[in-house]
């Protein structure tokens, strides 16, 4: 081990190297000869494509599951392929979530470096404010008036009053085409946007400053070009947790992306003194602002409810409310955490010990025994998913057009001709893949 550890030319204590503690041995050597924040880094720059290569081949991938996508602008498509970083190309930037930050630490807010020429201009002037102050307390002295002096004497005993330390939300935002900059009118489009109806989940905001991310420091920036990850001030009020950002309108939606899991941690809160319960609202709106795995309700009792990811992210959910957005003290329930079911492999499943019901099968009865309901699940065919999976578009636009009577003829119709399935069409073919199933799958078609 000494040996190994000369040739990599380390630093380990002598005491490490006669531990009887392996473990620790290695994880000084490994953190010194391959330490995490230059593996990461350079696994970064060797492995990951820059924007412009990953652009070229992921745009299909990002597009593909798009609501209406027929109607994208075809400049806005080829300016992301492209990576286009000109004036001209139309601006897209996708908000992946908002963050807060004290207001005193972003760059306006942090105290500037002053000259030898300031200091002394400053300096120059205390001076000259001290000598007024001493030329008034010396003529009220004279007159034998304290008006004065007790007025001062008030001032200076007269506690400020402690500031309230805001929270500024600020977005982190990928840029895939255009340049953005400080005092450009862009369009902002929600989760639940699409190019069909430009008008809903829409809005128009003023960008006010962009900032480099230099892990917590944020540097300002006049202007953004295409390809970065980048900080933006503006946003708050115009997007909850995620959104698109475009120069353009029809425009396109890159916020329609569901979470892997939902949260499921759910916990009731309030605060400690009823006092403070206007805090612990605007602390909540705060907090659903600044994580987007968070979800914030009101019951229709009027019980505010957070539901987080796991136990881990409802303890940090809880620190952050306490410390930094609502700053008051909050009373939790205890954690409900509601049963899920899993899917597990058949090979891994337990045999039954009843040999006579089948798997998946459950019998409910009537408290008088009249009713019996039995109740099986089985997983769909393989050529019934694969059929789902193929005709996604058409089922988002069943969905989507699905509104009056007149509107979903024109609808058909203008799916007809867009070569999509109808309805109709789409009912048929599954009821095909069904029936080629046989068996019990036949059999709830004739049902």
């Amino acid at each position: 081990m000494e040996k190994i550890v000369k040739t990599l030319n380390l630093k380990i204590l002598p005491r490490d190297l006669r531990a009887k503690d392996t473990r620790n041995l290695l994880t000084a050597i490994f953190s010194q000869w391959l330490p995490l924040s230059t593996s990461v880094l350079l696994t970064v720059i060797e492995k990951l494509p820059s924007p412009m290569q990953a652009q070229t081949e992921r745009t299909n991938l990002i597009l593909e599951n798009q609501p209406r996508r027929d109607l994208i602008p075809k400049q806005l498509e080829q300016a992301m392929k492209a990576c286009d970083s000109s004036d001209e190309a139309p601006v897209v930037a996708y908000v992946s979530k908002m963050v807060a930050v004290p207001e005193k630490e972003l760059p306006r807010s942090k105290a500037q470096t002053l000259t030898a020429e300031e200091m002394r201009a400053r300096a120059a002037e205390a001076r000259r404010a001290r000598l007024e102050t001493s030329n008034i307390e010396s003529v009220t002295q004279a007159l034998g008036e304290t008006t004065i002096n007790e007025a001062t004497a008030q001032n200076v005993e007269a506690e400020p009053e402690p500031e309230v330390e805001k929270e500024v939300l600020i977005g982190v935002a990928r840029l895939y085409s255009g340049t953005v900059h400080v005092g450009q009118e862009l369009h902002i489009y929600g989760p639940k946007y699409s190019p069909e109806h430009p008008d809903e989940y829409h809005e128009v905001v003023t960008i006010t400053n962009l900032y480099l991310i230099m892990g917590r420091e944020l540097i300002a920036l006049d202007s953004v070009p295409a390809g970065n990850v980048f900080g933006i001030n503006g946003l708050e009020g115009k997007i909850l947790k995620n959104g698109t950002i475009c120069s353009v309108n029809p425009g396109i939606n890159l916020a329609g992306v569901q979470l892997g899991s939902a949260p499921i941690v759910r916990v009731a809160l309030e605060p400690v003194w009823p006092a403070d319960l206007p805090k612990l609202v605007e602390g909540l709106r705060l907090l659903n602002q600044a994580d987007s795995c968070v979800q914030v309700l009101v019951q229709d009792s009027g019980e505010h409810v957070i539901l987080t990811a796991g136990e881990l992210h409802l303890e940090r959910c809880l620190n952050d409310l306490r410390e930094r957005f609502a700053k008051v003290e909050i009373s939790a329930s205890k954690p409900i955490v509601p049963f899920r079911e899993t899917i597990v492999k058949a090979p891994d499943m337990i045999a039954l010990k009843d040999t006579s019901t089948r798997r998946g099968t459950a019998t409910i009865t009537t408290p008088n025994g009249d009713v019996s309901v039995r109740i099986r699940t089985r997983p769909l065919p393989k050529a019934v998913t694969e059929y789902l999976l193929k005709h996604t578009e058409s089922m988002k636009n069943f969905l989507l057009d699905r509104r009056t009577s007149a509107e979903e003829d024109l609808a058909t119709e203008r799916l007809t001709m867009e070569k999509t399935l109808t309805l109709a069409e789409f009912k048929k073919g599954l009821e095909e893949v069904l029936e080629a199933e046989g068996g019990e799958w036949k059999s709830i078609i004739d049902r």
